[in-house]
């Protein structure tokens, strides 16, 4: 593997070139059957988008998906969570258990 230009054959200097080009963009070389491929990627900071809130609800903490999580999840999967979450937020409500 190739980034740009660079052979890259460990995790370290891979992190170390991506992270240096966060906001940026990197050239990615692999070889696939024989043949070389070459892409320009977009590199995103993954700190600004992991979500880092929680809520909790008589003692449980509920929390937002990651964001790996979420972009390999399907979308009624998602949907199942977000009505998980607020059923147990109503049944708390409803109880007069506490909600913080």
């Amino acid at each position: 593997m190739r980034l740009d230009g660079a052979v890259v054959t460990h995790f370290l200097p891979l992190e170390a070139a991506l992270d240096a080009a966060v906001g940026g963009s990197v050239a990615v070389e692999v070889e696939r059957g024989g043949a070389p491929i070459t892409a320009r990627l977009a590199v995103r900071d993954l700190h600004a988008v992991t979500p880092a809130a929680l809520l909790q609800v008589c003692g449980s903490v509920l929390h937002a998906l990651s964001y790996q999580q979420a972009r390999t999840g399907s979308h009624a999967f998602l949907v199942l969570v977000l009505l998980t979450v607020f059923k147990a937020v109503l049944h708390a409500l409803k109880s007069g258990r506490c909600l913080r």
